[in-house]
């Protein structure tokens, strides 16, 4: 039996437009050396004369196989060899690349740096999968030793940890001055502790204050670390009278602190949320859960002393107005954060309407951050913006510095598409996000909600590269995304737990306190989100159907709400203490006890006395309780019952995956471990141990930063943005785009003999009637049509006239449509169906011609070598039956797809129809038409929302070498030529102008020895390419829209008349 290896080559090769490259070998899947059989490759869609396999070539397992690569013409005839090298390769593995390229491909690519150190090996081998090895040698030759390298950036380099709180939190002394208290962020507290061993440095910007504390407050609530915080112990009221329970009573009696009936309960709740709501100076308004204190303001010597206290800490404050602050948290609250965790915007009783005055102030709270990072903010330095709050700062901080190097990390999830479109401003943070270089997720779960609404909302295609990178191209860059979930960081965990501090004696305590108890802890800070009513709902039925477990079991349930945002939700408080109290009632004995508020102690000292870890959460991103738990437990047996909804229960491998609305399963899964054998329990822990030690806080954030370094926008391109609200975005160009300066254009114009206008149709001489940036080139009603601006025709009716001009307009429109925009001008050329049918007056009369191409060179020499030929019939569509028949099956089989047929090609449209449904339909139609036309003369084309099948070298780049050659061989070579087009299609004729170009100032140069500098050539030729929108092209200027063009026409009559 026969193995091979799925190879796919890469090389790079500057050739001619229409000329491609293939692979030939010593292989039959190589063509063994012939032309017709050889190995097919496209160009990269993202690197220019970059060369990929269309698809793998099956090379037996470790055979010695020579290639080489070749240029052939738009016929698929040789022309030469690429280079003079001829290669060898022995396929290892189940799939493998060779890499041809020099490393240039990685040097150009925006997710890896690039390095001069780095091998340039002639085939690397990068992957090498299954059947591999992990030999050194090999990993040598990866051509990944700069990327599995330490990055070159600088280490005093300033990250800039934009959150919506700072780790450190402000109040007021009883003297008037300021102090600090830890905040109740568990993520962000701990990046600010491990802030000094980070590969660079680390500063945090955050709110000063978003609920304003005095000492009085603190102390009230019990939130300084000298006061005992809020407790509520809830005991029973009641006892039975059989000695079981009157001993169980004692027991209790003996054990429970603060043991209070059901009037001091309600009494001592009553005073905590009093004294919540006093902490809060909660507005007595119908809008008072959103509120913020108004009357707490800074003073500007305040705001200079709470700053330079702050900095010290390194942490900057970001002073905020409380009404625009209010209005903002009452925007996150009643939009994103029901919407970032799946739960839905719409109350479908009321369906009110988007309130747009409390985006308003969300948007003006996020260009506050982004103005104060803006002060601080070095060339160099990268912004990391954490979460859902902060998603407008991209766009406001970009405006402000262009390059600025910014990820975004999504700590909560990403709705669904179906949730996500029905938020009114899902543009707008669509294309926020998109500001930045790198978007992070916890889990690929989440990635792919937002690729599919950037996909459904702004036709954004993704894509996989080597590496197992993904990105999004976005207006000339690609936006990288990355999967990787926060950590806990073990000897950090380690330090809080020791000898030296409190947590070991008081969870010795604990245990003491209640011997013989199989003790459940749980903690939670979303009060909204964790399931704590089915948890102890699920606990009650618990005790009620295992009669063994009453007595034996205790759930301790500590809430962390402070620093929340709904800390001042007490609803669900007083919910939860009276069930509670009724579970107590019911079973006479304590079996549940709510802290609120503990500190950080007292939770590690829980985890270590607890012999189960337990969390319900209905929708969770990553509770990091989990993993601290896991490690405190570390050498003793651990439990951890984890809601499937939360990120970390497939993480945990030792944890019970369970659903919480499930009731049963929440009890099986306690009655698992109350009865779980302790030794296996251990055993099974000690990969999650390893994999926390393995995994931890300092390297997520170190690799994110260097994946962020990675994904920085390119120095050597042209940064800038256009548009505003929904339509704002970031664009890339290179650094000779600029804009059409009509002054030198008319110069030029004027000084040249033989003038060519070559111009597409809709989106140029009319506006646009579909979005190309979401749609495909084809529009979705074949009889809508846009014709003409009126101007313009009778413009080009004036340049017409002049006999050094020559106009031809060019569009993918039948050509019973283009005759009929144009009857009144009837000495224009046109082009249509991109060329495949085309009629020039002045060289072949008025009668519609036929293109064909015939044989080699289209471009190196007009006047000899190239053979175009126009044939009086319609070349042999023998393709289309088989094809059509194909076409048919899948448009009947894709709800919204249509078939548009015409003479040069077969369009699958599919932009109407499900769009990752249609994405599907579309890969399959084109494995099997590439395996059914393979002998026929169509290639297969790819674009957004629609596949086509057209006849090979059918395209408006040749359209325009044909109208080059065809008005030169009898009139002389043009001086002046300008190419103007808006979408996609027309950066075929861009690329053939910028070919004609070189060949015409290589055969000008032979004849005039006195052009010595390239300015000089380039004045003397005029080949101007100008896309009609600002956005990446292949095109040397632009114009802003049609009415330019419009202008511009005019400008050009008026001159024609003068001359």
């Amino acid at each position: 039996m026969v193995f091979y290896t799925a190879v796919h080559f890469r090389c790079r090769s500057k050739v001619d437009f229409g000329y491609r490259v293939v692979v030939l070998g010593s292989h039959e899947n190589l063509g063994k050396w012939d032309v017709k059989n050889s190995h097919r490759m496209i160009m990269s869609s993202t690197v220019d004369d970059i060369w990929n396999s269309s698809f793998p070539a099956y090379l037996p397992l470790k055979a010695y196989v020579e290639y080489r690569y070749a240029v052939l013409n738009e016929n698929d005839e040789f022309l030469r060899w690429n280079d003079d090298l001829i290669r060898h390769l022995e396929p290892t593995g189940n799939e493998m690349i060779v890499e041809d390229d020099d490393g240039y491909y990685r040097s150009e690519s925006s997710s890896y740096p690039k390095s001069l150190n780095t091998p340039r090996p002639a085939a690397s081998l990068i992957f090498n999968i299954a059947l591999g090895t992990s030999d050194e040698k090999v990993v040598d030759h990866l051509g990944l030793n700069t990327f599995l390298s330490e990055p070159e950036y600088n280490s005093d380099d300033m990250v800039y940890f934009v959150s919506s709180r700072l780790p450190v939190q402000i109040f007021r002394r009883k003297d008037g001055s300021f102090g600090l208290r830890d905040s109740n962020t568990p993520l962000t507290t701990m990046l600010w502790e491990l802030r000094k061993r980070f590969r660079n440095k680390m500063k945090f910007v955050g709110a000063c204050s978003i609920n304003f504390e005095t000492e009085s407050d603190l102390n009230a609530s019990g939130h300084k670390t000298d006061t005992p915080r809020d407790t509520v112990d809830v005991t029973p009221n009641s006892t039975a009278s059989d000695p079981v329970n009157q001993v169980n009573k004692n027991e209790h009696q003996e054990n429970a602190v603060n043991t209070v009936n059901d009037n001091s309960l309600e009494s001592q709740l009553c005073n905590i949320v009093h004294r919540l709501d006093s902490t809060q100076t909660r507005s007595k308004s119908s809008d008072s859960e959103f509120s913020i204190p108004l009357d707490e303001q800074f003073t500007e010597f305040e705001q200079t002393e709470i700053t330079e206290l702050l900095l010290k800490h390194d942490c900057i404050p970001v002073f905020i107005p409380q009404n625009e602050m209010n209005k903002s948290i009452k925007f996150c609250k009643k939009y994103m954060w029901n919407l970032f965790y799946n739960i839905g915007l719409w109350d479908i009783t009321k369906q009110n309407e988007f309130d747009w005055d409390l985006w308003q102030s969300y948007c003006k709270v996020n260009k506050l951050y982004a103005s104060t990072v803006s002060q601080y903010l070095g060339r160099s330095d990268f912004v990391w913006v954490h979460d859902y709050k902060l998603l407008m700062v991209p766009q406001f901080l970009s405006r402000k510095c262009k390059t600025a190097n910014i990820g975004v990390f999504m700590h909560a999830l990403f709705p669904s598409y179906t949730l996500f479109a029905c938020l009114a401003v899902r543009e707008e943070i669509l294309r926020s996000m998109l500001c930045a270089d790198l978007i992070g997720f916890h889990f690929f779960e989440f990635a792919r909600h937002f690729l599919t609404s950037c996909k459904r909302v702004l036709g954004l295609e993704y894509n996989f590269s080597t590496g197992g990178t993904i990105g999004i191209e976005y207006n000339g860059r690609q936006v990288m995304i990355r999967m990787s979930h926060a950590n806990v960081q073990a000897d950090l965990l380690r330090q809080r737990i020791g000898p030296e501090t409190n947590v070991p004696e008081l969870a010795k305590q604990l245990k003491e306190k209640w011997p013989n108890r199989f003790i459940v802890s749980s903690v939670d800070r979303d009060v909204r989100l964790s399931g704590l009513l089915l948890k102890f709902k699920a606990f009650r039925k618990f005790l009620q159907n295992y009669p063994y477990a009453r007595n034996k079991i205790l759930l301790v349930q500590y809430i962390c709400s402070l620093d929340t945002l709904w800390q001042t939700y007490s609803e669900s408080q007083v919910k939860l203490s009276h069930l509670a109290q009724e579970i107590n009632d019911e079973f006479q004995n304590v079996h549940v006890l709510l802290k609120l508020n503990p500190n950080s102690e007292e939770k590690y000292a829980l985890f270590l006395a607890s012999d189960c870890f337990m969390d319900t959460c209905i929708r969770g991103g990553i509770n990091i309780g989990a993993l601290e738990y896991v490690y405190t437990r570390k050498d003793k047996p651990a439990i951890a019952i984890i809601s499937e909804f939360s990120a970390f229960s497939k993480t945990l491998l030792s944890a019970i995956r369970i659903n919480p609305w499930h009731t049963y399963n929440v009890m099986e899964a306690l009655d698992t471990a109350m009865s779980s054998d302790p030794a296996t329990t251990l055993e099974s822990c000690k990969k999650d141990v390893s994999y926390i030690e393995n995994n931890d806080a300092v390297t997520w954030v170190n690799d994110f930063i260097k994946e962020l370094y990675y994904s920085r926008k390119k120095h050597d391109m042209l940064h800038t943005s256009w548009g505003f609200g929904k339509t704002y975005k970031t664009l890339s160009f290179s650094t000779n785009f600029q804009l059409l300066d009509f002054d030198t254009l008319i110069g030029k114009f004027k000084t040249s003999k033989r003038r060519l206008l070559f111009l597409d149709c809709e989106g140029t001489l009319s506006s646009n009637p579909f979005d190309v940036e979401s749609h495909s080139l084809y529009q979705t009603d074949i009889h809508t049509k846009s014709t003409p601006l009126p101007a313009n025709l009778t413009n080009l009716g004036v340049l017409s006239k002049d006999r050094n001009t020559v106009i031809v307009l060019i569009s993918c429109r039948t050509k019973e449509l283009m005759d009929s925009w144009f009857s009144s001008i009837p000495d224009v050329g046109l082009c249509a169906e991109r060329g495949y049918y085309f009629k020039l007056p002045t060289v072949l009369g008025r009668e519609w011609q036929t293109f064909r191409h015939l044989s080699t060179n289209a471009t190196s020499n007009h006047t000899n070598s190239a053979q175009l030929e126009v044939e009086p019939d319609v070349p042999s569509d023998s393709w289309r039956p088989v094809a059509l028949k194909l076409f048919e099956q899948y448009v009947q089989r894709t709800p919204g797809s249509y078939l548009e047929s015409k003479d040069s090609c077969l369009v699958f449209q599919f932009q109407n129809s499900d769009q990752e449904f249609g994405i599907l339909q579309a890969n399959e139609l084109n494995s099997s038409l590439c395996e059914l036309m393979g002998g026929f003369p169509v290639d297969v084309h790819r674009g957004k929302g629609y596949l086509e099948l057209r006849l090979k070298g059918i395209n408006k780049g040749n359209a325009l070498v044909n109208v080059v050659h065809k008005y030169s061989s009898l009139f002389g070579d043009f001086d002046f030529v300008l190419c103007l087009g808006d979408d996609k299609s027309d950066e075929e004729a861009f690329k053939a102008l910028e070919t004609l170009k070189s060949s015409h100032d290589a055969l000008k140069a032979t004849q005039e020895s006195n052009l010595t500098s390239t300015k000089e050539k380039d004045e003397a030729s005029s080949y101007i390419s100008c896309v009609v929108g600002k956005r990446p092209s292949k095109a040397n200027y632009y114009l802003n829209d049609y009415m330019e063009v419009s202008d511009l026409l005019t400008s050009l009559a008026n001159t024609v008349e003068l001359l």
